[in-house]
Formats: structure tokens, C-alpha cells, sequence
């Protein structure tokens, strides 16, 4: 039975189902809206407000549809959610428009209409590799460049990948361990991602036993897994920065460089070194300087790759310093489009009570699943609490004190569909694959557009419209401006660094190098701040210096300490080894940073500024976004914002853009006699593989023989091991090949005359088939040969090259 017919029978008998059927594919239907409330109705076995809501969820995604009569338990419950049931047994809700909401041009079908598609369907075929990821299709041409650019991607590079939420971005670090023997690291910037991304990992190598993907935290199962990696029994870890710095999993990781077994080091998330790792996770930049010291050694074939689904130009900018030593190293793939699923509503409260009111009115009226996110710890746990007082039950509350074993509870539930909305700050669901949250609500003011864009997108990753409420007043604006200037002053600069001075050693025989111990405290500050306050303090103090460019980071290591500190639980200490730019006894080091820190201080006190802006209303959502991301680097589209109310112009969302890259001095060459696909199948396998062991990776064909020759290269790689790609090749190339690539272009069943006219990679080989005439011009010139390109046949082709 479907899932509407299971639950008119439930209503029809007054109790919970027995059996739920499966769980509908399509997220946007009534099928889809009427399991979860089965699920969740069995779940409790009763019926209650969580329930109601889930009802008006069914109502508003099917108007008019036939439920019969409501439980009696259930009908008080649906009258607070706006639900009644007709006397022909009807299901109907009005829309949710808000009163509130007077300022904005709400849509008549209101803020909680169905959801509709918004992604544009642009998958292509997959090579064989693929399926052994249990994919045929690559999500996009974007997602098949990111991948390709991190499979080809040379040792000691960096490379930097951009991929929209919901893109497939996890594919590109997935597929490294299948074409490596080495080890992968992971580095994520919270438990609940690293945990998802095992997770994932685990499913997607099922097949490949001796990847054996691996979660390091320092919990109970620590040591097994530092043991697994010790002994190679392991090539893919998802682990946190602090592990890789200062944790146990840091010497694993320096003697897997050494041996040459560290392959890859993967930042995921990496947008959030730029903010993050300037405050509360300074760990962060400082892998930039484990990462050097690894550069640092001949032996170091590391390739570093740094993901995200929306950088700042400012946060590329910064990686870039971080994580790059030479123009030559830096290779990017970045295709950013701004989210279409988002639809944008704000209203400012002038107290607290009414922001109180419209939320509760908000939570009563949303579909689910829903997050409401709070700045502050304490907000969330009293929303907890006042969401429970009005009835709901399938809630959790999540933030940075939640414990590790609690927040594990949380996001199995939240993944299992066994809660309806999240309560919680910015430490929950970044990288979280939750594909059908329909609403994420503010009940704050993040303190920049770039913290509210990434919360925000966290609804609608399938593809589908979700809605974004945010709902602020005076308070919120006076805790974001708490969290902007965390910078030091420039008196607690020269008080912090006269104390890390004070325990400086020399290092080697360069006089500008010196070892700091970062547990040192400032003379003033002796009882005022713990042991851990004072090191978070100190190594934001060099990260300060560092970005001044006052100093270097050389090396962060653990040593013995003789006389452990108060409050000190470890009985070594870091030491942080820097080469000096500035004079170190100089009493105004504060001033030697003033112009840094003042230009630090404005950009994130524009921050503000930006929110305001989205506030106000007057400007589309997608042209503020696009001065945060970047006009040149990212593709513009809002799904629907106070401006675009106000001025409709229709929905539009382009597909994700790839730029080619051409190069007008590429030779070519045109091959005639070559294997016909169509009539020489098994031929063309043979000279396939023949191409592949010469090291021809790129090929380019035309969209009628796609298919066809994709099932030929199936048989000439019947295990799935060959690391090629065949692009399509219209008009104009959808594609990008690297300077040191070799393009194919396959003419098998009929010239490709736009393809003569391709420059791109290092050089381009145009192979004609056999049963393709090689047609003359006017002048009886063949194609390319006014430009001195050789013709020549199959077989001198093949003894030349």
C-alpha cells in the first residue's frame, strides 16, 4: 500500500500503523509528507503536535486531499497548526502568511507552498571508473572537471575546488584512494562531519576492503586507529586540525611523510580557515605551517586540496598564502553558483516577545524538516525548552557544548528522519548530508553574509525550494557585534608577546629563528585566565603577527616539562618555532600591527553592513552575494527575495559554468585510417588500450557516439582501473584541458569540423575513422593544412608516435 492509503486506514482504525512503507524517492510529494507523519506517529505511538504539523505539511503539498475523519487525540492539536478536515473528509490548511510579514510582497500561495524544483538537470554519462561508486552519471560537467582536476593533480600542488552545496564536492576527495597506494587525510572542522563523511566512505568502498576508511577523535577508539594507521591498515582518515598539529595522530602522519606514504591532505570546508581559524579554532592556519614543514622535505610528494562550496575572494586569497609557495603549484577548479533553492524572508522586532511569538507561529506553520538556529548557547537551550512547553516532542538541541556521545545521538537521529527540527548554533550541520530540510530559521543576526549563506544552505540540498526566515531585534545585532572584535589590542599585543618572548630559545644557526612556548602568560595576567585561555590567546597572538608578515611559522612540537603549570593536565608543552621580521625587545609591537589589524577590523565590521543590507531588503540577495563571492568567479541566481518580490523577473538558474582554457600555439594533428567505433569495435578496443599505455588520457567525441563509445572503453577496462575521461564536444567546449594534457578528438562516424578549430591542452590529435573521407576544401587543401598541420595514416601515426 502507498504511504496515503496506509495512513487514511491508520486515521479510519484511530491507532498508529502497524507498518510504514518505504520511504517515497521524490521529497516533494504528498506520498513524501505523508510517511514521514506515519513514521513519526508510530515512532510515538500517539498523537501530538509534532504530528499536527506533519498533517499541514500533507495539506498545503496536496489541497483537497482525502484523509477521512481526524483522530479525536489528534484534532485539537491540528487546529493550533491551522488544519480541518472538510465534511467530504478533505484535508485543508490555509497559507502561511504572516502578518508580520506586512512589509514584504508575500507570494498568494504563501510562505509554505510546496516545493518546487529549482536545480537544473545537468548529469552526464560517467566513464567505468565511476561505477565503482555505484554511479553511471556524474552530477555535472563541474563535478566531473573538480574530480578530474584532483585525480591528475601533480605531486607538491595545491589545488583549489569550488563546487556547489549538493554538487558532489565529497567525490573529489573520495575517488584519491582508488587510484593511489598512499594514505589520505581528511582534515574537517566538526565531529558531525567527520562522522558523516566516514560514514559515507565506508558505502562507497565496500568494494575496495583495503581502503578500510577510518575516524580519529580522541575518544576510546583512539588508539586503535592511530595503531591501523601505523601499520598501513588504512588509506583514507577523517580527523580534525588539532589532531594533525598538536595531536597524537601528528607524529603518525610526520613519519608517513617521511616514508613517502602521505598522499593527499584534503581540507574540506576550507572557507572557514579564513574566519574560524583566526579565533576559536586557530589550529586551523596553523596547519598551513605543518604543511610547510612537510614542503620542506625533499621526500614530500603531498597533494594538498582545499574544498568548499563558496569561498570569499578574500578567503581564496588567504589559502592561497597559506598553502602555496610557488604560481606554479596553485591549480584551481572552481564553478560557484549561487543556491536557487533558497526563498528569503526577514523581518526586524522591535523586542523580544514579539520575535518570540512569530517564531513559535513560524515552527507551528513550516514544513519539516526544520533548523532553527541561535548565535548563543544558552538562546538554543531555551528554545529547547519553549518548543517542548508548546508540545513538540521530536526535537533536538545541538551546540558547542553538546557532548561528543550526545551530538553522535543527535545526527543519527536527524539522519533517520526520528526528529523534526534542530535547534542549534553554527557547530551543527556543516558538511551534514541532509538532503530535505525544507526551512531554516534565525532567531538571531550571524554577524556576516558569509555565516548566514552557509547556514541557510543547509535546507534544500535536494534540489528543491526551501524556505529562510530571518527574525532578529535590537539584542541580536549587540551579540554579533560581541563576536566581531576578537582581535588583541594593541596593549594586550605587547603584554602577550613580551611573555612568549621571555621563554624564547634560538633555533639552528639562523639568528632571526627562535622556539616560543605557547603555555607562557603575560605577568598581569598570572591568575585571571586558564592554561588552555593562555595558549588559544598566544597562538592567536603569532596568527596576528604572522598575517602582519612580522614573523614565519616554522613548526609547532611537544616538549617535556619539568615543572608542569597550574591547570596544566598535560605534562608536556607546545613550543612554536617562528623566524622574526621585527626587532623582538621592541616596546611597540601593538603599533607594528595597527595597520593590519585596522584593515582586519573593518572587513569584519562589514560584516554588519552586509546583513543590514539583507535587512533592508532593497537589493536582490544574489548582488549582495556576489560582492562576498566574488561577480567574476561566481554565477548569479536568487530563488526568490524581498527585491525579487517587489520586481518580479521569473526564475532562472544556469547551469554550472566550466571555463576552458585555450592555447593558440597547441600543434595538431589529423590521423586518417583510424578504428571505426561503429564497424570495427573490436579493433577500436585494442587501439584504446594501445592509446591508454601511451599515456592519452583525454578524448572528445560527439554527442550521438557517446553512448557507443563509452561501452567500448567498458570493454577495454573491464575492471574499471583506466583513469581516462570522453567528453562531448558540440560547438563550443563545456570542458577545460590542462597544459600538459593531450586532446583526442574522435571523428568516428563523421567529421567534426568545429573541433578543427580547437586549441586547447598541449596538443590536439584529431583521429579520423576508417570509413570517414577526409574531405577537400575548394582549394583541395585538407582541414588544417593551410595552417601546416601534417595528415597522416593510422599506421605511420602509430610507428611515429
Amino acid at each position: 500500500m502507498e504511504p496515503l492509503d496506509v495512513l487514511r486506514l491508520a486515521f479510519q482504525e484511530g491507532r498508529a500503523p502497524r507498518e510504514v512503507p518505504e520511504r517515497p524517492r521524490k521529497t516533494s510529494s504528498p506520498e513524501y509528507a505523508a510517511w514521514r507523519l506515519l513514521s513519526a506517529w508510530k515512532e510515538a505511538g500517539e498523537l501530538g503536535a509534532d504530528h499536527a504539523v506533519l498533517l499541514r505539511q500533507l495539506a498545503r503539498w496536496s489541497p483537497g486531499v482525502v484523509v477521512g475523519t481526524l483522530p479525536e487525540q489528534l484534532r485539537p492539536w491540528a487546529s493550533r497548526a491551522g488544519v480541518r478536515v472538510t465534511a467530504a473528509g478533505q484535508l485543508e490548511a490555509e497559507p502561511f502568511v504572516p502578518t508580520w510579514l506586512s512589509d514584504d510582497v508575500l507570494p498568494p500561495e504563501g510562505v509554505d507552498r510546496s516545493p518546487e524544483e529549482r536545480n537544473p538537470r545537468e548529469a552526464v554519462d560517467a566513464e567505468p571508473f565511476l561505477g565503482a561508486f555505484g554511479y553511471e552519471q556524474w552530477q555535472s560537467l563541474a563535478q566531473k572537471e573538480a574530480a578530474w582536476c584532483a585525480l591528475t593533480a601533480p605531486p607538491r600542488s595545491t589545488t583549489l575546488i569550488a563546487l556547489p552545496t549538493g554538487a558532489g564536492k565529497s567525490l573529489c576527495f573520495q575517488v584519491l584512494p582508488r587510484f593511489g597506494a598512499g594514505l589520505t587525510v581528511v582534515v574537517v572542522p566538526t565531529v558531525a562531519l567527520a562522522l558523516d563523511q566516514w560514514r559515507q566512505a565506508v558505502a562507497r568502498f565496500e568494494r575496495q576492503p583495503d581502503v578500510n576508511p577510518l575516524c580519529y577523535s580522541a575518544d576510546e577508539h583512539a588508539e586503535q586507529v592511530l595503531a591501523q594507521a601505523r601499520a598501513r591498515a588504512t588509506r583514507l582518515i577523517f580527523t580534525s586540525p588539532e589532531a594533525c598539529v598538536s595531536g597524537r595522530l601528528r607524529a603518525v602522519l610526520d613519519a608517513a611523510v617521511r616514508e613517502g606514504w602521505l598522499d593527499n591532505l584534503v581540507i574540506d570546508e576550507a572557507h572557514i580557515i579564513e574566519t574560524w581559524g583566526i579565533y576559536f579554532r586557530v589550529d586551523f592556519q596553523l596547519l598551513s605551517m605543518l604543511w610547510l614543514g612537510w614542503m620542506s622535505r625533499p621526500e614530500c610528494q603531498v597533494r594538498t586540496f582545499l574544498l568548499s562550496a563558496t569561498f570569499t575572494q578574500s578567503g581564496a586569497g588567504l589559502l592561497k598564502q597559506l598553502f602555496c609557495q610557488s604560481e606554479s603549484d596553485w591549480r584551481e577548479s572552481v564553478s560557484q553558483r549561487l543556491r536557487p533553492e533558497m526563498t528569503y524572508f526577514t523581518k526586524y522586532f522591535p523586542d523580544e516577545p514579539s520575535r518570540e511569538q512569530a517564531v513559535l507561529e513560524s515552527l507551528w506553520k513550516l514544513p519539516r524538516p526544520t533548523i532553527l538556529y541561535t548565535t548563543e548557547k544558552a538562546d538554543a537551550e531555551d528554545w529547547g525548552q519553549r518548543l517542548r512547553a508548546e508540545g513538540f516532542q521530536r526535537i533536538g538541541v545541538f551546540h558547542g557544548d553538546t557532548p561528543a556521545a550526545r551530538r553522535r545521538e543527535l545526527l543519527e537521529a536527524w539522519r533517520e528522519n526520528r526528529l523534526d527540527v534542530m535547534v542549534a548554533t553554527s557547530a551543527f550541520g556543516m558538511g551534514v548530508d541532509k538532503p530535505d530540510v525544507r526551512a531554516v530559521v534565525h532567531a538571531c543576526l550571524p554577524e556576516n553574509l558569509h555565516r548566514y549563506y552557509q547556514e541557510v544552505g543547509r535546507g534544500g540540498r535536494d534540489g528543491l525550494s526551501s524556505v529562510c526566515l530571518l527574525l532578529t531585534t535590537r539584542r541580536d545585532r549587540l551579540v554579533a557585534e560581541g563576536l566581531t572584535p576578537k582581535l588583541l589590542r594593541p596593549e594586550n599585543i605587547q603584554e602577550r608577546w613580551e611573555g612568549l618572548w621571555s621563554t624564547h630559545q634560538p633555533v639552528s644557526e639562523d639568528e632571526y629563528r627562535y622556539k616560543l612556548r605557547l603555555n607562557a602568560r603575560p605577568h598581569r595576567l598570572m591568575g585571571e585566565r586558564t592554561y588552555a585561555e593562555h595558549i588559544r590567546w598566544n597562538k592567536r597572538l603569532v596568527l596576528q603577527l604572522s598575517r602582519a608578515k612580522l614573523l614565519e611559522l616554522r613548526d609547532l612540537h611537544w616538549e617535556e616539562e619539568t615543572e608542569p603549570l597550574p591547570g596544566q593536565e598535560d605534562a608536556r608543552a607546545e613550543w612554536l618555532e617562528v623566524r622574526l621580521k621585527f626587532p623582538p625587545a621592541s616596546p611597540q609591537v601593538g603599533e607594528l600591527v595597527a595597520e593590519s589589524r585596522k584593515a582586519e577590523l573593518n572587513e569584519l565590521y562589514e560584516g554588519l553592513n552586509q546583513m543590514d543590507e539583507v535587512l533592508a531588503g532593497k537589493d536582490c540577495m544574489r548582488i549582495l552575494l556576489r560582492r562576498v563571492y566574488g561577480r567574476d568567479k561566481t554565477q548569479g541566481t536568487c530563488g526568490g527575495c524581498r527585491a525579487c518580490r517587489r520586481e518580479p523577473s521569473g526564475f532562472f538558474c544556469p547551469k554550472l559554468r566550466v571555463i576552458p582554457h585555450h592555447n593558440p600555439s597547441a600543434p595538431s594533428v589529423v590521423v586518417t585510417g583510424a578504428p571505426a567505433p561503429a564497424t570495427e569495435g573490436s579493433r577500436w578496443v585494442r587501439a584504446f588500450r594501445e592509446w591508454y599505455r601511451r599515456g592519452l588520457r583525454r578524448f572528445a567525441c560527439s554527442p550521438e557516439e557517446q553512448a557507443h563509445l563509452l561501452s567500448l572503453c567498458a570493454r577495454a577496462d573491464e575492471h574499471g582501473r583506466f583513469l581516462y575521461r570522453l567528453d562531448v564536444l558540440d560547438a563550443e567546449p563545456e570542458f577545460d584541458v590542462k597544459p600538459d594534457e593531450a586532446l583526442v578528438v574522435l571523428h568516428g562516424s563523421g567529421l567534426l569540423r568545429s573541433a578543427f578549430d580547437l586549441r586547447m591542452g598541449a596538443r590536439v590529435i584529431h583521429l579520423v575513422g576508417t570509413s570517414v573521407p577526409v574531405i577537400l576544401d575548394t582549394h583541395g587543401r585538407w582541414p588544417l593544412e593551410s595552417q601546416g598541420v601534417s595528415l597522416l595514416n593510422y599506421e605511420a601515426w602509430n610507428h611515429v608516435h
